[in-house]
Order: C-alpha cells, then structure tokens, then sequence
C-alpha cells in the first residue's frame, strides 16, 4: 500500500499597507507579523503614487490606507481602486472629522479607523 503525502502550502493573506510614516508604518507591520503567525504577507508603500503603483501590479486580500500621503491622497487611490477591484479597504489615518469619514464611505472603503 502506497501512501502519499502531500504538504499543503500555507498560503498567505496579501496585505498592502499605504503609510507615509515610517514610525506608524513599522508598528503596523511588526502587530501584523507577530500576531498573524505567517498569515499576512506584507508589502507597503511609502507615497500614494507608490501604493496606487502597487495596487495596479498586484491583487491584495487587504489594503490599509492613510488619507494623508504626498503625490496621491488616499481618498484618489480609493476612488481608482473600486473602479476595477472589490478588496476590503480600510483606511487608517489621523483625519477624524466627520465629512472625511463620509467622504471614505462613499468612495467605498470598508472602514475608517481614526489614529490618535
């Protein structure tokens, strides 16, 4: 009797993070790594043009968006993602006040979490 292993790859979650602080930027990854186990794969960008570049050459499970970012807002890539792409867009930032939330919603993100 044969018997036959076979290793089933754990595949990961594709998760690109948009951040322009390197700080903030850091800690997200670093939350995400430890506490995932290996079930994010992590890319990110530093610049709105970098992560609106990323976002056309590959598919992600997750986008994590800051509204504030030099060359493009997030606020732009969100608007240019929907057009072609359903991944669940959160945004993350330090805009808090109520027409940037709404704004976020209607441009169709899935949540808008405020960092204080």
């Amino acid at each position: 009797m044969l018997i036959y292993c076979l290793e089933v790859e754990k595949m990961a979650f594709k998760l690109l993070l948009v951040e322009d602080d390197a700080e903030l930027r850091e800690i997200i990854t670093d939350y995400f790594e430890e506490k995932s186990n290996g079930a994010f794969a992590i890319s990110s960008a530093e610049t709105g043009e970098e992560g609106r570049q990323k976002c056309l050459e590959e598919e992600y499970d997750l986008v994590l968006l800051d509204v504030m970012l030099p060359e493009i807002d997030g606020f732009t890539i969100c608007r240019e993602l929907r057009k072609t792409s359903d991944v669940p867009i959160i945004f993350i930032t330090a805009r808090h006040n109520e027409d940037d939330r709404l704004q976020g919603y209607r441009l169709g993100c899935d949540d808008y979490v405020v960092i204080v």
